[in-house]
């Protein structure tokens, strides 16, 4: 496995069978910042590389640019390619709701916004915060009652499977679409926002994260 670390290059030895990931996206910031793992399969011209553990691997995570050297400093002709995180976006943007750019002023927005759909957030507990504030807003200034009426309007049915989406935040919350969830009660908005952040990002939330985000409020 590859490890980038936060060394403008990393220089790694392949002990283990890489696998192939294409792309042209930058590699994300999180990626760096969390040494995350990137796959990739080791190829030279044409051939896939067994003696893998003769190899190096330089990968610039400024640029995501690999360069493969054999042990005897024959550099193997590397095609050009960008590393992608596996990250889904709402985590790497720490807003896990993927709440849409607006004119609102969130509390803990990143100061520059690189992603040009969803807002970005500096630490998890603002995502959360800004996840919970909007459900509490749905009640406020929308109306709306129950875990069906919330989920409509958050993930309408233009967008998703809005249908599939209700089933799987009750699954959470093992409650029925028909519940009625108290915005105003810790425990149930902190897994309410626990729940739409799995279905959104297909990881289950930092409980400690969401509670964080709820006393920020």
């Amino acid at each position: 496995m590859v490890h980038i670390s936060n060394a403008t290059t990393a220089v790694i030895y392949l002990w283990l069978r890489l696998f192939l990931m294409w792309s042209t996206t930058e590699i994300p910031e999180d990626v760096l910042r969390e040494n995350g793992v990137l796959n990739i399969k080791l190829m030279d011209g044409d051939t896939e590389v067994k003696d893998v553990e003769n190899y190096t691997v330089q990968i610039d995570v400024k640029t995501g640019t690999i360069k493969v050297t054999k042990n005897n400093n024959r550099e193997v002709k590397y095609p050009p390619l960008k590393l992608k995180s596996m990250t889904p976006r709402g985590i790497r943007n720490n807003n896990f709701g993927n709440i849409r750019i607006t004119k609102d002023k969130w509390l803990g927005l990143r100061v520059e916004q690189t992603d040009k759909e969803f807002f970005q957030f500096i630490a998890p507990e603002y995502g959360y915060r800004a996840l919970i504030r909007t459900l509490q807003n749905y009640r406020r200034r929308h109306n709306c009652q129950t875990i069906a009426d919330f989920t409509n309007r958050w993930a309408p049915h233009t967008e998703n499977n809005t249908s599939g989406y209700i089933q799987r935040v009750c699954k959470e919350l093992q409650v029925p679409s028909t519940y009625v969830p108290d915005v105003d009660d810790k425990d149930t908005m902190c897994a309410f926002a626990a729940a739409i952040s799995l279905v959104e990002n297909g990881i289950p939330a930092n409980m400690d994260d969401v509670v964080k985000g709820w006393e920020l409020l």
